[in-house]
């Protein structure tokens, strides 16, 4: 899915497979309040934003996460993957990021 604008998702939202979610502009931004279908390696799941990213995520997530401002990680489920970001990351509640190694 790739937009010029902004993305914002229920907590329903289920990823499987290769999937890339991406903003363009950095004036639209990205709030991700769904997860991936599974955390083993079929699932892999790309989120791109220029502007900020709100990461509330429902469930474990496998994923990469691309920021080209601030990240904000919200509630307590864990993340299978990496965040890379140019502004700043701000974790609330019980964040967990887990790196994955090279396969």
């Amino acid at each position: 899915m790739l937009v010029s604008g902004s993305i914002n998702m229920n907590g329903g939202a289920r990823f499987a497979g290769n999937t890339i979610l991406a903003s363009g502009s950095s004036q639209g931004n990205i709030t991700f309040n769904g997860a991936t279908s599974t955390t083993d390696p079929t699932s892999n799941l790309q989120v791109i934003s220029q502007g900020d990213l709100t990461y509330n995520g429902s469930a474990n997530t496998r994923g990469t996460f691309l920021v080209g401002k601030n990240f904000t990680y919200n509630g307590s489920s864990t993340l299978f993957g990496s965040i890379d970001v140019k502004g700043n990351i701000i974790l609330n509640g019980q964040a967990t990021v887990t790196a994955l190694g090279e396969g």
